[in-house]
C-alpha cells in the first residue's frame, strides 16, 4: 500500500469521502488521486493538524498502526525528597519521558527527510 492507497483507507475508516477530507486539509479537487509518491509537507502538516490522531510513521511507511494509540497516562510527579544533610532529590521517574508532540516533531522532520523527493 503505498501513501495515496493509506489516505483512502483513512479516509473510508473515518465515514469520509476524498473530496471532505481535501477540503478540511485545503488541498485542491483531486489532490489525493495525484498523489504519485508522497506528499508535501505543508499537506502534511494540514493532516496532521486536521486530524490529530492518525499516525505519521503509518501514513508514510506504512509500519504501525493507523491511529495513534489513546495515551492516558499521566507522568509521574516530581515530589521532592531531601536527605539527611537537607539537599533535595526527585526521583528518577519524574525526568522519564518526552512529550508528545516533541517526538512527533522530530518523526515528521525525519520523514520529510526521508520521503519528500529531492529539488
Amino acid at each position: 500500500m503505498n501513501v495515496k492507497e493509506r489516505i483512502k483507507f483513512f479516509v473510508e475508516s473515518q465515514d469520509l469521502n476524498v473530496s471532505t477530507f481535501e477540503k478540511t486539509i485545503k488541498a485542491s479537487n483531486g489532490y489525493v488521486n495525484s498523489i504519485s509518491k508522497s506528499i508535501g509537507l505543508e499537506k502534511l502538516e494540514s493532516i496532521l493538524e486536521n486530524f490529530p490522531k492518525l499516525n505519521i510513521e503509518w501514513l508514510l511507511t506504512g509500519k504501525g498502526e493507523m491511529l495513534k494509540k489513546d495515551n492516558n497516562t499521566q507522568l509521574p510527579t516530581a515530589i521532592p525528597v531531601s536527605t539527611p544533610n537537607g539537599i533535595p532529590l526527585l526521583p528518577n521517574n519524574a525526568f522519564a519521558g518526552i512529550g508528545d508532540e516533541y517526538m512527533e516533531s522530530v518523526i515528521l522532520s525525519i520523514a520529510v527527510a526521508m520521503w519528500l523527493p529531492a529539488s
